[in-house]
């Protein structure tokens, strides 16, 4: 089942969802912490007026890249 973000449901709270549907499945808490930690890089960005260095950016690249066959199959689920 297809996890979409409902109308006034916040970054932190999508992500907190996508954890809880992720833990389930074969990749287990390690991908599923995943949302958390982007969305806690967003919001540093976004709100906090920070910028990111290059290894952070390479961190949250590798996340992403992570997350997207571990999505796919929960999705499958």
């Amino acid at each position: 089942m297809r996890l979409s973000r409902r109308a006034g449901q916040t970054a932190s709270e999508l992500a907190e969802a996508a954890e809880s549907r992720l833990v389930a499945g074969p990749a287990g808490r390690e991908v599923a912490e995943l949302p958390e930690e982007i969305v806690r890089a967003y919001y540093r960005v976004r709100f906090g007026g920070d910028a990111l260095d290059n290894s952070e950016t390479a961190e949250i690249e590798h996340a992403l890249a992570a997350l997207v066959p571990a999505v796919s199959q929960a999705q499958q689920q």
